[in-house]
Formats: C-alpha cells, sequence, structure tokens
C-alpha cells in the first residue's frame, strides 16, 4: 500500500477500514493510472478500482457465477473466447451490473461489463507495466 499515491490509501482506508488487503496491482485505463485492490472482507472476497486522484471507481464483491442472473449467465458465455475465472457485483452502479474475468491464451487477462439484462457493455483488457 506505501507504493501508491497518498489519495489511493485515503480512499482504501475511509471504504475499506479494517480490511484485509490481499495484493494491489496498478494498472492503466483512458484517463491514467488506476489501481484494483483486492481485499478479504466479511461478504466475501471484494474488489475495489480507485484512480490516481483516489477516486472509487467501482467496488465489487466475489460472487458464484451461478448466482448471476441468467440473461448474464448466457451473455458471459458469448462475451470471450477464454476460460472464466471469477465473478463479481458492482455494489456502486446505478443498475445491477456483473464483472467477469477471463483468462485468454496462458495469462492474458481480460473482464467483461454486463448489464443484468445481459447486455456486454464492455470488454476490456488488464493493462499493467508489460509494454506487450
Amino acid at each position: 500500500m506505501s507504493h501508491t499515491p497518498a489519495a489511493v490509501q485515503a480512499t482504501i482506508t475511509s471504504v475499506a477500514p479494517g480490511q484485509r488487503i490481499q495484493k494491489i496491482n496498478p494498472g492503466h485505463r483512458f484517463a491514467g493510472r488506476v489501481y484494483h485492490i483486492y481485499l478479504d472482507a466479511p461478504e466475501g472476497s471484494r474488489l475495489l478500482t480507485v484512480d490516481e486522484h483516489g477516486t472509487l471507481l467501482d467496488d465489487a464483491v466475489v460472487i458464484l457465477f451461478s448466482e448471476m442472473p441468467p440473461a448474464v449467465q448466457a451473455a458471459a458465455r458469448t462475451a470471450v473466447s477464454g476460460q472464466l475465472q471469477v465473478c463479481r457485483q458492482s455494489l456502486i452502479r446505478p443498475q445491477p451490473t456483473y464483472l467477469v474475468d477471463y483468462l485468454l491464451g496462458d495469462e492474458e487477462l481480460v473482464f467483461a461489463i454486463i448489464e443484468a439484462n445481459g447486455f456486454i457493455r464492455a470488454v476490456i483488457g488488464y493493462a499493467d507495466e508489460d509494454p506487450d
């Protein structure tokens, strides 16, 4: 956590006080650097996405594939031709939204943002420090 900006640290502390951090993965989005913070939370595994200015972009809990609505399950099966990794439900988006991680090949992670009605809003790769 000491390798993140003070604004990111403040957001983590205010949004998830006392929760154990599993890991923090830096990445990039359209407007700059973001941090994916994986937590052990009372409700289960949790993922915060925070930009470099401390803005909370998403807060999601891990759920089972079978816990997602049928329309989301169907969309998840067709969103990406990769191996399903983890499913999360966003806690801060205005309508029920699900984030589904996939593994392409042996190491490339991507995620799909799928609305409760099955609409695939986006499929995005996780950018990291590797220039490949």
